[in-house]
């Protein structure tokens, strides 16, 4: 072989020694690159499932505190309705009473 040819050999074998070097060098910042972006995938869906189990707690409390409000309005149109009947009876005899009495002195 002449002396150039083994030097432009040499050079191609340095230079493909380097590409390789370059590729192994991308292949591991791929792999940490890939690495990284998986925990902070398993960080976002935990996050989502921690954030599905919150909003479903508070649902459910709200469902609660709606049902206790309803509840209690119920209880007080009853209370509100028997104090009304508990009045218009007072009244009802107090007028017929009244009206007896009218009746008696003639009037």
């Amino acid at each position: 072989m002449a002396p150039g040819r083994s030097t432009q050999l040499d050079e191609l074998e340095r230079a493909i020694g380097r590409l390789e070097g370059k590729f192994d060098g991308l292949d591991r910042y791929t792999h940490e690159r890939e690495h990284g972006i998986n925990n902070v995938s398993q960080k976002i869906d935990a996050l989502t499932v921690k954030f599905g189990a919150d909003l479903a707690a508070l649902e459910a409390k709200m469902d609660s505190r709606l049902r206790t409000l309803e509840l209690g309005n119920s209880e007080m149109t009853t209370g509100r309705k028997i104090v009304l009947w508990v009045v218009q009876t007072v009244l009802t005899a107090v007028m017929a009473i009244a009206a007896i009495l009218a009746l008696k002195r003639g009037i």
